[in-house]
């Protein structure tokens, strides 16, 4: 593409600033510079993951701070938590699993139903996901090697994190429990 000349002045699409300094850089632009200015670009993004559009009805004021701009992004973040709490957790919950074990929820309700909805380790039913109570599903992992061992209630996946993994204090574990009630 070729390449005008570079501009001396550059009007923001949405803020109107023109100090060139505001603007990033873009390649795909015939001036080199992006449409908005940096602030107006961040804002842009904010509204577009809260599913609202940036246009006229979102036009920042140039006299409008930038701690004005914060608090009413915080309070439309607040509102949302108000007006539609289980889609925030729903969010949540989907983003947490994909971040931490590279797994979808509709895959992890997958391998809960491979499992026919029972912990491995106490054959018992789960419970709600994302309840944070005993018997909720939880991914077990390998600590070592990050890699994906099952799906258990969080109270037996909180106590093999208890014993490290280890395989051995488990089986001491075992072992004591088993002298010790044996003699009552």
């Amino acid at each position: 593409m070729k390449r005008g000349r570079p501009r001396k002045e550059k009007h923001c699409g949405l803020c109107g600033t023109t100090d060139l300094a505001a603007f990033a850089k873009s390649k795909d632009r015939f001036d080199g510079l992006q449409g908005r200015c940096r602030e107006c670009t961040r804002y842009a993004y904010f509204l577009k993951k809260m599913g609202l559009k940036p246009g006229p009805t979102a036009r920042l004021s140039t006299a409008e701070t930038e701690e004005t701009r914060i608090a009413k992004r915080r309070e439309r973040a607040n509102n949302e938590r108000i007006l539609h709490p289980e889609r925030v957790k729903q969010r949540h919950r989907r983003s947490r699993y994909k971040v931490a074990y590279g797994i979808s929820l509709e895959d992890l309700e997958a391998r809960i139903a491979a499992q026919h909805g029972l912990c491995p380790i106490g054959l018992h039913p789960f419970g709600i996901i994302g309840s944070h109570k005993d018997d909720s599903p939880c991914v077990d992992h390998d600590h070592a090697t990050g890699e994906y061992r099952a799906i258990l209630c969080q109270r037996h996946n909180l106590a093999l994190g208890q014993f490290h993994d280890s395989s051995v204090e488990l089986q001491a574990a075992l072992e004591y429990l088993t002298l010790h009630t044996s003699m009552i």
